[in-house]
């Protein structure tokens, strides 16, 4: 660093070792934003725990890589590009940075859903971005609506890679319940809280088996990012999600602390 961009691929050449639980980066780099410039390995970083960019200036870009033990990456006083791949089991802290962007695939298993604190809603300065990428990590584009507070919205499903989502807002306006219980963001099952909620927003969706859409919404405290499957209509009106057995929705990630999906911004989930 100190005014050197550095570009480091931690794998099997970089070894840490067993006992490095924190690793910690200081300083400027040349480049912002891209000047400090990291990719993980499993078999470099084995018993890390920590990896702490707080102490870099302007900026950085991460891949997380196939580093597939839990860790937390703290974000830098910088704007971060942060990319998590399927398997990284990280906690991401945005709390010291400006402008963040976690790039997250839609085919992230909910096991390993990527969990974002300090997250900053809104379209303000210093609002972050939660970025949906395929599942070759590849970029993608996703239209997404915010602040669905009437029931009766349309979210459009598309093959393979989902291009619309919807942000539900139970919060504002009251017309739809759409939170879900509280501490119940992971339950996904089939009649499960997540589909309950989404069930009472009565969205409005075509019917193609296996198509897919983005679905942003809270439970009062936090707020989930799921990706949402359309199944064969069970029942009810077929361009309705009125059933469980219509849909399918499996977490890929939690912004911690926002507790109001209807402060999120259409742009921020992208």
């Amino acid at each position: 660093m100190n005014g050197k961009d550095l570009a480091l691929n931690l794998t099997a050449t970089a070894t840490f070792g067993l006992n490095t639980e924190t690793v910690a980066f200081t300083g400027t780099a040349a480049t912002a934003n891209t000047g400090l410039n990291l990719k993980l390995d499993d078999t470099a970083t084995t018993g890390m725990t920590l990896l702490d960019l707080h102490g870099v200036t302007n900026g950085s870009t991460v891949d997380t890589g196939d580093f597939n033990t839990a860790f937390t990456l703290r974000g830098s006083l910088g704007n971060d590009s942060i990319l998590s791949e399927k398997t990284a089991h990280v906690t991401v802290n945005l709390a010291d940075g400006g402008v963040d962007t976690v790039h997250v695939a839609h085919t992230t298993p909910q096991a390993d859903a990527v969990t974002i604190q300090g997250f900053t809603a809104g379209s303000g300065a210093g609002a972050d971005f939660f970025d949906v990428v395929k599942d070759d990590y590849s970029a993608l584009a996703v239209t997404t609506v915010a602040g669905v507070v009437a029931p009766g919205a349309t979210l459009t499903v598309t093959a393979t890679d989902p291009a619309n989502g919807l942000i539900l807002s139970g919060n504002g306006g009251g017309q739809i319940n759409s939170q879900v219980q509280a501490g119940q963001l992971a339950a996904t099952g089939d009649g499960g809280f997540v589909e309950l909620a989404i069930i009472n927003a009565s969205i409005i969706s075509n019917n193609n088996d296996a198509f897919k859409g983005i679905i942003a919404l809270d439970d009062g405290t936090d707020t989930g990012i799921y990706q949402l499957t359309r199944n064969t209509d069970v029942g009810g009106v077929a361009t309705v999600l009125d059933n469980s057995g219509d849909f399918s929705v499996v977490l890929i990630g939690i912004l911690k602390g926002v507790g109001d999906a209807g402060a999120l911004a259409g742009g921020q989930i992208a």
